[in-house]
């Protein structure tokens, strides 16, 4: 086995972990290309095997210089439902406050 397909087999892992946990946490998963410690296909690939682990619909895509995973069916059950609120509740906290500073320079 070559040195750079042994590295590939332990990257692997921990970009399903890092996606994982996101899908958990928030219902999808960005990353930066310019940030992969692997390539875009199989970032990919990790996502939607992923998906597959975790019995759910999963779309992978490129956007500009982003690579994202996000599933198809959430929010599902009420832990969910709950992290999907709280994330809604914080970026309308953030607009707000972008729109009270912005108000107060004029």
């Amino acid at each position: 086995m070559s040195s750079d397909a042994k590295n590939d087999e332990q990257r692997i892992p921990s970009v399903r972990e890092a996606i994982t946990d996101q899908l958990l946490a928030c219902g999808s998963s960005q990353t930066p290309v310019q940030g992969l410690s692997v390539t875009v296909n199989e970032w990919r690939s990790s996502a939607r095997a992923v998906g597959r682990a975790l019995n759910r619909p999963i779309k992978t895509f490129v956007a500009g210089e982003v690579v994202f995973a996000v599933l198809g069916d959430w929010p599902t059950g009420a832990r969910e439902e709950e992290l999907h609120q709280q994330s809604l509740q914080r970026a309308a906290a953030a607009v707000n406050e972008s729109f009270e500073r912005h108000r107060d320079i004029r």
